[in-house]
This record gives structure tokens, sequence and C-alpha cells, in this order.
């Protein structure tokens, strides 16, 4: 279970080194054109979350898309009002379920995994799940250098961003994260 797992904290450069390989493969997923297709079907993976990033190689790996939406394909796991995903790592949207999935629920994902892989917790933590579903919906997280001193200035900026709770001020797509994500 996530929520009682150890926690770990990385150092900055780790951080947003694993930040961007992640942007980078949500990037590739997102624009997976599948044979006989006219063009790209979105592809939203709806878990990232630090478990689903296997670090025991020299490139973490984001893993486990077995709850991904693949546009068209499963519409049975996409009914409005029908929440799928970790709660400690959702979007405000995902957790409120009412809008189609899209690659805005997982550029929040990424936030509030490298903001638990820079502080050693969540953005949101609390007594019940329902609690933590709460602060994602209405409040906004202590600010990362408020919880690591070492975290630079930008980078605590970049995941306060991804952290926004409209989706229109994040990040535009995987691609803009990758970039914001530059040493």
């Amino acid at each position: 279970d996530d929520h009682h797992r150890r926690r770990v904290r990385l150092s900055p450069r780790a951080v947003y080194r694993i930040g961007r390989l992640v942007a980078s493969a949500l990037e590739a997923a997102f624009m997976k054109v599948p044979l006989g297709a006219s063009g790209p079907l979105q592809v939203v993976h709806r878990d990232v979350k630090p478990s689903n990033i296997l670090m025991d190689g020299p490139v973490p790996k984001l893993t486990d898309f077995g709850l991904a939406f693949v546009e068209g394909n499963n519409a049975s796991l996409t009914r409005s009002g029908e929440m799928i995903g970790t709660i400690c790592y959702m979007s405000p949207e995902q957790a409120s379920a009412t809008d189609e999935p899209n690659p805005q629920w997982d550029i929040y994902s990424v936030g509030a995994t490298l903001y638990e892989l820079l502080t050693g917790q969540p953005p949101f933590v609390a007594e019940t799940m329902a609690s933590v579903l709460m602060q994602h919906l209405q409040d906004e997280p202590p600010r990362v250098t408020s919880l690591a001193i070492d975290c630079p200035i930008w980078l605590d900026v970049v995941v306060t961003r991804l952290l926004e709770k409209d989706p229109e001020d994040r990040y535009y797509d995987a691609l803009a994260v990758q970039v914001a994500l530059q040493e």
C-alpha cells in the first residue's frame, strides 16, 4: 500500500532527472500511433506515483500502465463519477471524476510524485483518504522548500506549477515538463 510504505527523499538533482525521464515516457505514451490509425491516440497513465517508477538501473522506468486510458478503447473504465488511480497522487479533476481522462491528470501526478521524492511525503497528508482527496480539491500544499531546504527555488516553482488546481495553469504537456526540468 503506497500510503504506508517507507518514504524516501532523493537529491534535487536525482529528482529532476527522474522527472525528465518520466515526462519523456509520458510524452511517448501520449504520442503513440497504433498501426492503421490516422493519428495519435491519447494515452493517459492515470497512476503516476513513486512506486510505479523503477529505479533499479541507470535509467528510471515508468511502469504499470494497468489503469491507462487509451482513447476509444476502454469506455467501460472511464465513466463519469468513477475514480481510478491512487488518491495521494491524483489531480483534482481526476479525483472529482467528472472529465474524460486527459494528459493533464498525469502532469499533476508527476508533480505529486516529484514533491514526494523531494520532501519524503506526498503533497497532502491527512488521517483519512477522504481528507486527502478534499485537500487535492481545495488546498495548496506546503512549498517544497519549506520541507526540503536543499531544493533549488526553480525546482520548487516547477513542482508548484505541476500541482496547480486548474489544468490550464499547469504545463501544457509532458514535453513542456521536460523543458522545465532542464538543469
